[in-house]
């Protein structure tokens, strides 16, 4: 009973660390599209089809996950 306790246990450790990476894996990027968003700005050439590019990939983000990360708008 104590190994299977154990193997249990380090499973779940593994489970959340990798958890932990997918999260900041998607932070990273969130924050590349981020800096991508206000370089277009800056440029202000296609502005309008860029934002109808990130809007279709932000709603695609929210079906994925909670839609915690991605604020509407």
């Amino acid at each position: 009973l104590r190994s299977r306790a154990a193997a249990d246990g380090e499973e779940e450790e593994e489970e959340e660390e990798e958890e932990e990476e997918e999260e900041e894996e998607e932070e990273e990027e969130e924050e590349e599209e981020e800096e991508e968003e206000e370089e277009e700005e800056e440029e202000g050439e296609g502005e309008d089809v860029g934002a109808e590019e990130d809007e279709e990939e932000e709603s695609s983000d929210d079906e994925e996950s909670s839609g915690e990360e991605l604020p509407p708008g």
